[in-house]
């Protein structure tokens, strides 16, 4: 018969995680998780919506959808998706699990956000364990202390899929972009802070390990390494229709700062004019060898 649809709740704006773990699937704790392949898949598509993510952590075990909904009203707010498992342990066995994402609404989205780039971490380990609410918590306590309205977690993305570039040795992180967000209005810590690390916007490449902020015992003792040029303070007036273009040009921006930047003039001459140059110097040779058979 047809699989049972699952069926998750999202909040409009804000990041979801989904693992698609054993519970999902007839697997047993035989079936490894490196032996059993997904592809997720919107119904009837070959891929996923623009907002979902899937990402597979070897490091972890793990395998999960992410992504932070469009506002509603969507021509759809059930999002209707399914799961091929391919099970390597088990002759290669196939299986499709249907589940659909409920979005809904979100009361009292932010309005004011927080950038931040954290090096030492990737996307996956912002799932497994407390990282999420250890984050939070250093804004509730610390940072944006006393706020009327929830603070929660807008934006996430591997620093990577940003422009960033892939740590030198493996066991660093790849980075992790994440934005929390809420209603209430920044607070005087906030604001303080933004200042402090302003002059490192002019700093060519970015101090990875600049340790002199006031607050950086708070993120360190959590576990959190910051990219403190990163950090950023900005007003919510996203079209989150368009959010996914937005978040990439927004993030985009911390980075674009540390590139130098290059001239391609050189390049372009060169591209242009050595092929032309051969290509002349091929006509004068065939024409003089078509010349010189011609005298003859």
């Amino acid at each position: 018969g047809q699989a049972e649809t699952k069926v998750y709740n999202v909040l409009e704006t804000e990041v979801f995680v989904i693992e698609l773990d054993a519970s999902l699937f007839n697997w047993t704790y035989d079936d490894r998780p490196e032996q059993v392949e997904l592809m997720p898949a919107l119904a009837n598509y070959a891929d996923l919506p623009s907002w979902i993510y899937y990402v597979d952590s070897r490091m972890h075990q793990s395998k999960f959808l992410y992504g932070v909904p469009p506002t509603l009203p969507q021509p759809e707010p059930v999002v209707h998706l399914i799961i091929v498992s391919l099970n390597r342990h088990k002759g290669y066995t196939v299986s499709v699990k249907p589940i659909d994402i409920e979005i809904q609404e979100k009361l009292n989205p932010a309005l004011y956000e927080v950038n931040m780039k954290i090096d030492n971490l990737n996307v996956t380990d912002m799932f497994i364990g407390d990282h999420m609410n250890a984050l939070k918590e250093i804004f509730t306590r610390v940072l944006w202390k006393n706020t009327d309205y929830e603070i929660y977690v807008t934006f996430l993305k591997s620093a990577l899929e940003l422009g960033a570039r892939k740590p030198l040795r493996p066991q660093e992180g790849e980075g992790v972009v994440i934005r929390l967000g809420s209603r209430s209005m920044f607070s005087t810590e906030l604001l303080e802070l933004q200042k402090e690390v302003q002059p490192l916007n002019k700093m060519q490449p970015c101090p990875r390990n600049f340790k002199r902020t006031s607050v950086e015992r708070f993120f360190r003792d959590a576990g959190f390494i910051l990219d403190w040029c990163a950090f950023h303070l900005q007003k919510s007036d996203i079209d989150y229709e368009n959010l996914e273009e937005f978040g990439d040009s927004a993030s985009i921006s911390f980075y674009r700062q540390n590139v130098p930047e290059r001239p391609y003039r050189k390049e372009l001459i060169i591209a242009i004019g050595i092929p032309m140059m051969i290509m002349t110097v091929l006509v004068v040779v065939l024409s003089f060898i078509i010349c010189y058979k011609n005298d003859m």
